[in-house]
């Protein structure tokens, strides 16, 4: 019904003849005047945003140019026939180069080859109404090609009416817009992230202040009671369970601050590529043999501007992730790479951030991926995949107000069976890197400090221990500071004590640091305490890290300290 005769095969026109386009009621589609038609100037305008120009005619355009400019077209175009199961006629390379089928399995057929379990089902209803009204019809949907990939395409369908009005074929044309969804979906989770960081950040704001009040209440009680030894006694292990839960709930909230982009951090140029290179050791030892850890390094890397303590845990924790994630998996690895990217206009606006140079990190598993249906979710704080207990859901939502609050961002590509790569772009900056970090720098590549750990509470000691490890350091382990006296004995082979204020017996943390000091003068200290006793808490004369402290502070206080002289002990 309304085919065109011929069958030659002229610039790809297969089943209709170039010769015969003058006859063909295509040329609707060229002419204005068609009732209810679509004129391809008009389609043109509306594709390019520029003003429509008059309507070109078969006077001043042959058929045979015409059907060379379709078919140079970048935008896939086909004509079906308005009978039956409307088979497609003809289709340009523009089409063929989209879809990845050849033109022999495209003749012939019904569109419905190139649509699957996701293409839009109110889109193909909305196409149907149309045919059924014989109008044209504008939409976005999802398609599948030849391989089984996707695309969205947006489709427009124009009715092509013969000279006694009735509708004879449809005319098509098609425009691969993949890019730019994804680019809308991505500015669309950072516009929610940001909302979301507003929220969480009040939130976690409120929910210190009540913290405070507990914390508070609880030091009063205690104070309270200190006078009676029983009740004190009684007491005392449900005061330590209350202590430890306000310490991880301080710990959760200032998680939920660094999503919120209002934590505090100390920003300054670094050398992703030493940093990573020091982290080497450390996620080869955290992630166990079964894991294989490479780096794939920029030999003229950028120096970019990041927070190095903040940015040392975020990776390892990301590493980790990946290690759960690959659990069970033959030929597990995680590849971690850095490039050099100067972002476009075009890819900034994705990403929501200033088209610049950037540092990129990635850090890519051959895990089982993650389902597309939660790709979206995955940075939001507290989602998790992982059974009750074993995780807060917020690793990689605290990444990302990294990421964001350094002035880059984060984001994840992901395909199920194959694996997931993490991406962290990190600002450039001409800066170069300063003294510290390049006295830190090196020595990633020598001896590990030692550091004696004095704690009296087993359970706090043990999860201190594995912090100090996962960084790298040789740790061991005192319960009070006679056995660390002993330990250091006779030649002080450690470089740095690391003690509680308070400790058992005749001798508390300021007093071990005073003696240990006057005998081995290479050694470093560092106090930590909940709260501080006697007059020694009044002008301690060491550096003091206050509880509850994260990763990110004991990190930092450490390097200050070790990384201010050379010398280690072996």
């Amino acid at each position: 019904m309304g085919r065109a005769n011929g069958n030659e095969n002229v610039h790809g026109l297969s089943l209709i003849s170039v010769t015969d386009l003058h006859a063909f009621p295509m040329v609707s589609v060229v002419e204005v005047g068609t009732t209810g038609g679509c004129s391809m100037t008009e389609r043109a305008s509306l594709q390019s945003g520029e003003p429509a120009t008059a309507p070109m005619s078969m006077s001043t355009v042959d058929t045979a140019t015409l059907a060379k400019a379709i078919e140079a077209s970048s935008v896939g175009m086909i004509v079906t026939d308005a009978a039956g199961d409307r088979p497609i006629l003809y289709a340009n390379d523009a089409f063929l180069r989209m879809t990845g089928y050849p033109r022999e399995e495209v003749l012939g057929r019904s569109c419905r080859f190139l649509q699957g379990s996701d293409t839009s089902k109110e889109a193909l209803q909305e196409i149907a109404d149309a045919l059924r009204q014989e109008r044209e019809v504008f939409t976005e949907l999802v398609n599948y090609r030849k391989d089984g990939s996707t695309f969205w395409n947006l489709l427009h369908i124009c009715p092509i009416h013969d000279e006694s009005g009735r509708v004879t074929f449809y005319f098509g044309y098609q425009r691969d817009i993949t890019q730019r969804k994804e680019t809308e979906e991505a500015l669309q989770q950072a516009l929610r992230l940001e909302a979301l960081g507003k929220l969480t950040g009040g939130v976690a704001h409120d929910y210190n202040n009540l913290l405070q009040v507990i914390q508070t209440s609880l030091e009063v009680i205690e104070l309270g009671v200190s006078a009676n030894e029983d009740i004190a006694r009684r007491t005392s292990t449900t005061m330590a369970a209350c202590h430890r839960a306000i310490e991880r709930a301080t710990l959760l909230t200032k998680q939920l601050m660094v999503f919120a982009k209002r934590q505090t951090f100390t920003s300054q140029p670094i050398d992703a590529n030493v940093l990573l290179e020091r982290l080497h050791g450390v996620l080869t030892r955290a992630l166990g043999e079964e894991i294989r850890v490479k780096l794939y390094l920029e030999p003229e890397l950028w120096h970019c501007v990041a927070d190095p303590a903040q940015a040392e845990p975020i990776i390892i924790n990301i590493a980790i992730n990946a290690r759960d994630a690959m659990k069970g998996r033959a030929d597990q690895r995680l590849d971690i790479s850095t490039f050099n990217r100067e972002l476009s206009a075009k890819d900034a606006r994705r990403f929501n951030i200033v088209p610049a140079r950037y540092v990129e990190l990635v850090l890519s598993d051959n895990g089982p991926g993650i389902p597309q249906g939660i790709l979206g979710r995955v940075l939001d704080p507290f989602f998790t995949t992982k059974t009750e207990g074993k995780g807060a859901g917020l690793g990689l939502s605290v990444a990302y107000g990294f990421a964001r609050q350094s002035g880059g961002t984060l984001y994840i590509d992901s395909k199920e069976g194959v694996g997931t790569a993490i991406h962290i772009l990190l600002p450039y900056t001409e800066a170069p890197v300063n003294a510290d970090q390049k006295k830190a720098d090196r020595q990633g590549t020598a001896p590990q400090p030692r550091i004696l750990l004095v704690e009296d509470r087993s359970d706090v000691a043990t999860i201190t221990k594995q912090m100090l490890d996962l960084l790298g350091y040789r740790t061991a382990i005192a319960n009070d500071a006679d056995s660390a006296l002993q330990m250091l004995a006779p030649s002080g082979a450690y470089d740095l004590i690391l003690s509680d204020v308070v400790m058992p017996g005749s001798m508390n943390g300021v007093m071990l640091a005073r003696t240990a000091m006057q005998r081995y003068p290479h050694l470093k200290v560092l106090l930590v305490t909940g709260y501080a006793q006697g007059n020694d808490s009044e002008d301690l004369e060491f550096p003091v890290l206050g509880k509850p402290y994260r990763h990110a502070d004991l990190a930092r206080k450490l390097r200050e300290l070790l990384y201010t002289q050379t010398a280690v002990a072996h």
